[in-house]
């Protein structure tokens, strides 16, 4: 699961982002960075974690949250991104990918401290019974 997570999620994301589909060089950067990472995480999991022998890799569960975002008008891609140099192109996909970055970081927070403050029960009568189970495992 983690390898077919850290595979598809670049190339899922790649024609949302402006990346160019038929040979960017920056998708191999980004699955290099996502199994790079996957491997940092592993070892701080299996050494100060729980001490499990698991594998952490890259997750598809914000690749939903990530396609909604990105398909607002506000981040068309440009008609000529064909067209533009190889550096422009790379900013081009680079702020969306910030973008998407931004938003995880803030879920991250906000789920840190709906954990940290203790208040889950009172979303419990608001949400499904299956979501906030999701924040207590």
């Amino acid at each position: 699961m983690a390898v077919t997570a850290t595979l598809s999620t670049p190339i899922v994301l790649m024609s949302t982002m402006c990346m160019n589909t038929d040979s960017d060089p920056d998708l191999g950067n980004i699955t290099s960075t996502f199994i790079f990472v996957g491997g940092i995480i592993t070892f701080f999991q299996t050494t100060f974690g729980t001490r499990l022998p698991i594998v952490q890799g890259g997750s598809s569960a914000f690749l939903i949250p990530a396609l909604a975002l990105l398909s607002s008008e506000r981040w068309a891609c440009p008609k000529n991104i064909q067209d533009l140099p190889e550096a422009d192109r790379s900013r081009v996909w680079k702020s969306r990918m910030l973008e998407v970055q931004g938003g995880i970081v803030m879920a991250g927070v906000f789920q840190v401290i709906l954990g940290g403050c203790g208040n889950k029960h009172v979303f419990i009568n608001i949400v499904c019974c299956i979501v906030p189970c999701t924040y207590s495992i």
